[in-house]
Formats: structure tokens, sequence, C-alpha cells
């Protein structure tokens, strides 16, 4: 039996990603936080250049969520999430 999901695909890709970014966002900040001279795995500006590079792309993602949310409104919200239309 074929299992559908509840949400779009469009949706759960964002979730992913975000959920990547910050995992990536924690590593490279730990790893930048300490480190010593020659010791990270990358090395120190690479560190740099990916934790960047993700803090943009996560502010990107979230910019673009929030103007999706906005644009279409709170009925596209409820039609995503139907719990939040049934709470009493």
């Amino acid at each position: 039996m074929k299992r559908k999901s509840g949400y779009p695909l469009w949706l759960r890709c964002w979730h992913w990603g975000n959920a990547m970014l910050f995992v990536i966002l924690l590593i490279t900040g730990i790893s930048m936080h300490y480190s010593e001279p020659g010791a990270p795995p990358f090395g120190f500006r690479a560190d740099v250049l990916i934790h960047n590079a993700s803090g943009i792309l996560l502010t990107l993602f979230y910019g673009c969520s929030c103007s999706e949310i906005s644009s279409s409104g709170m009925a596209a919200t409820t039609r995503l999430w139907p719990a939040i239309s049934n709470r009493d």
C-alpha cells in the first residue's frame, strides 16, 4: 500500500533544507569556536565560507517562506496544517 504524505513536496524539501543548513551552521560554528591553528577539518577559512553561505541560504529560505505565507494568506496555512484550523 502506498503511503501518502499530507504535506506538499515543496514544504517537505523546505523543511529538510532548513534542517540541513542548521546542522551545517552548528558544525561549522563549533569547529570555528574550538579551532586551534591548523586543526579544523576543512581549515578555518573554509569553515567561515561554508558557515556564511549556509547562514545566507537559511535566511533566504526563511524570507521565501514568509513571503509565501503572507501572499497566500492564512487560508493556505490552514489547508497545509488542518489541525490549526480545527482547534477549539
